[in-house]
């Protein structure tokens, strides 16, 4: 992973390039950072997941918040400037031609923002591909090489009016989801959401796995492992009270889980992220 100092302003600069899709960034800036321009032909793509920035490129500026989505090509200097630390990213290089079809799809009006929405898959894809990330196993590189063509394909067809209304998931999909969002702390179970929004949990499970294409607690726990890593990196809280703080109050569970989709143990991670 690229490690970025901190708090001073830096620049990103990528020189090997490995993967058609690789993951070059994940972690937290508390300051500015600049992506120097490239002579290599390729495309950043950042998510934020965590704070408030802005992003510039030439002469125009673009507000970041969480869940903004970011597809820049390489070739052009631009920066992001952090207004709301901690500010959590992931930044992927993609340089693939499909990757170039998947730009000029994306880059409506030369506008390299998007705020996903909520029934969007790459957001998913994203953290399937940053678990993989470590995974040199052929089953692995597999599943890596096969989310990233999801990943290239929802870019896209994300801007595409057509597509957004045929993906739109029914009101109480969008209730359920936006319930593991804000209820993470919870200890929450299929029939504790099932009683919310009076509707069945079979129905509800399939429906929502239809849409997001992952299973209720499977999103569950990514969301969960999300708010564990911010709170690893912005509180000098233990790695237990972090644990209850996210529903895992069992410390060897907790950091078990973490490890599977992070690829370390959460201290080894906020050693690791914290500069």
């Amino acid at each position: 992973m690229f490690n970025v100092p901190q708090p001073s302003p830096c620049t990103f600069i990528v020189q090997n390039i490995e993967n058609e899709v690789q993951c070059i960034f994940d972690g937290v800036l508390y300051s500015s950072l600049h992506f120097a321009c490239s002579q290599s032909e390729g495309y950043y793509l950042l998510y934020i997941s965590t704070g408030q920035g802005i992003f510039r490129r030439h002469n125009s500026a673009f507000t970041l918040s969480p869940g903004t989505l970011i597809f820049t090509d390489r070739t052009k200097a631009s920066s992001i400037e952090v207004i709301r630390p901690p500010f959590a990213v992931s930044c992927f290089l993609l340089s693939s031609t499909e990757a170039g079809n998947a730009y000029s799809s994306f880059s409506v009006d030369d506008n390299p923002v998007y705020d996903v929405k909520v029934y969007s898959k790459i957001p998913e894809l994203l953290s399937r591909l940053l678990r993989l990330t470590s995974d040199s196993s052929v089953p692995g590189q597999s599943l890596y090489k096969q989310a990233a063509a999801d990943l290239i394909t929802e870019l896209s067809l994300c801007r595409s009016i057509d597509y957004e209304n045929a993906i739109l998931p029914p009101l109480y999909i969008s209730s359920m989801k936006q319930l593991l969002d804000t209820r993470y702390s919870e200890s929450l179970s299929l029939d504790t959401i099932s009683n919310d929004l009076h509707i069945n949990k079979y129905k509800l499970a399939k429906e929502f796995k239809t849409c997001y294409h992952v299973s209720p607690i499977e999103y569950l726990i990514s969301r969960r492992i999300q708010v564990a890593c911010d709170l690893l990196l912005a509180t000098p809280k233990t790695i237990t009270q972090i644990g209850i703080d996210v529903a895992m109050e069992n410390t060897s569970y907790f950091v078990r889980l973490f490890k599977r989709y992070k690829g370390v143990t959460p201290l080894k991670f906020r050693m690791q992220k914290q500069i």
